[in-house]
């Protein structure tokens, strides 16, 4: 597996997981009143990006490094 695209498909759903704490305002204005509250808004993208993650690492685990090859 490319760490290259690993590393993308991580950083996709951490994306993702911010865009959906977005939403969440958008649909719960009663419980978010911007710019007050900021911080939740924060809370919440990092609580949905580590969620987020955790499902990405369990269908796609860290990827082994290669052992160096002795090519004389």
């Amino acid at each position: 597996m490319n760490w290259k695209i690993w590393i993308h498909g991580l950083a996709a759903t951490t994306i993702s997981a911010a865009a959906t704490a977005v939403t969440v305002t958008l649909l719960a204005p009663e419980k978010f009143k911007l710019p007050d509250d900021l911080f939740l808004l924060g809370k919440v993208s990092l609580g949905a990006g580590i969620y987020s993650a955790a499902c990405y690492l369990k269908k796609s685990p860290v990827p082994q490094l290669k052992p160096p090859t002795n090519n004389p």
